[in-house]
């Protein structure tokens, strides 16, 4: 029923062009209001970025660069703010207890099912202890209710900020998964980029992006340091990720990036990047390199992109348990954005150059019912 988005249409929700806004959409009611604004209405005045939207769809979190979204916003960088739509308001995401700024700029917001929790990126050494102050970009979770922030990717071995980014929430916020560099286990041995789950109460890291023998995936044709964005399912059972490792599964011989889920708790790992019939891609999928994999709250359902000429469309909808695949966009040589999937699978959204809505001669960003799940 609701959607956030990023958009710089002049008009759109009262917004002047001027700069990209954040928008919130009802899809029953018709209303888009512009949500990137102060207290008084006023829009954002500088662009807004990365909306993540809770799963009651009253919460929307995102980075921007304005500086009068709320009273106090002094440090000259981009912040995190989450709006809320019960009252209306924006508040601050990225400042410490007390309401200290950030010394350093924080994005890629991504928020629990209430809205209570959010983590995001940040290379500020202000927001908790455990950061040595380095520029080092790490990943931290806010308590919007007690204010208090958690440092996420804290290396074990000398209690500090180890690094990371791109983290992904479950529904509960009591699982985080996230992307890094740095190893932040004992055994990570493999000098490449790897995803970890922290989660609530257990201080130890775990490192899911391993072969399904468990052991270190190779490099395949990707950078070692290729930055890579994982989706972890609501019931924070299920991490996604795209990789072009040639050894994560057996079979795997097309020398493109493929699509992987991994069951956190067991290790299992699964290649869904497979036609109907089990052909493999004949090109990059998803599109875009670590492209974000969009995955239902009970893992049942993924939805990615492709550049695939054999897997009969660019954006397509896969049932994990069963491989049955949804062809969701099919046209070929034409641009689509990553696409995104409702929390019980039956609706994907995404945008593209395709003029699909009738109504409208334009391109945009486009629902698509996907007759599965409630």
């Amino acid at each position: 029923r609701y959607i956030a988005f990023v958009s710089y249409a002049p008009g759109l929700g009262g917004s002047t062009g001027k700069f990209r806004q954040i928008f919130w959409r009802d899809r029953k009611t018709g209303e888009t209001r512009l949500i990137s604004a102060s207290a008084a209405g006023g829009e954002g005045n500088q662009n807004s970025h990365a909306p993540a939207i809770s799963a009651d769809g009253k919460s929307v979190a995102f980075e921007s660069y304005a500086t009068n979204l709320v009273p106090i916003d002094t440090n000259g960088v981009r912040d995190v703010f989450v709006w809320n739509y019960d009252k209306n308001t924006i508040s601050a995401v990225s400042d410490a207890p007390g309401g200290i700024e950030a010394n350093s700029e924080a994005f890629q917001p991504t928020i629990s099912g209430d809205g209570k929790y959010i983590a995001f990126s940040s290379s500020a050494s202000t927001l908790t202890s455990g950061v040595d102050g380095t520029s080092t970009v790490n990943v931290f979770l806010k308590d919007m209710q007690s204010g208090t922030v958690t440092l996420i990717s804290r290396n074990p071995k000398t209690g500090k900020g180890g690094g990371g980014s791109n983290p992904s929430i479950s529904e509960d916020g009591s699982r985080i998964a996230f992307y890094n560099y740095f190893p932040l286990t004992e055994d990570d041995k493999n000098t490449l980029w790897d995803i970890y789950v922290w989660q609530r109460g257990n201080p130890q890291l775990k490192r899911v992006s391993m072969t399904s023998e468990r052991t270190d995936r190779d490099q395949g044709s990707e950078s070692s340091s290729r930055v890579v964005a994982p989706a972890i399912s609501g019931d924070g059972r299920f991490v996604t990720f795209a990789t072009t490792a040639k050894n994560m599964v057996g079979g795997d011989t097309n020398g493109v990036q493929d699509v992987f889920v991994t069951e956190i708790d067991t290790g299992r790992v699964t290649r869904l990047s497979l036609g109907k019939d089990g052909q493999e891609p004949d090109s990059d999928t998803p599109i875009g390199q670590g492209e974000k994999i969009s995955i239902s709250y009970d893992g049942s359902w993924v939805v990615f992109s492709s550049n695939a000429k054999n897997l009969g469309g660019n954006i397509l909808l896969k049932n994990v348990s069963t491989g049955e695949i949804k062809i969701i966009s099919t046209a070929q040589g034409i641009s689509v954005a990553r696409p995104d999937i409702s929390r019980n699978g039956n609706f994907v959204v995404f945008g593209t150059s395709q003029q699909l809505d009738g109504r409208f001669k334009s391109s945009g960003i486009f629902a698509v019912g996907t007759g599965v799940g409630k």
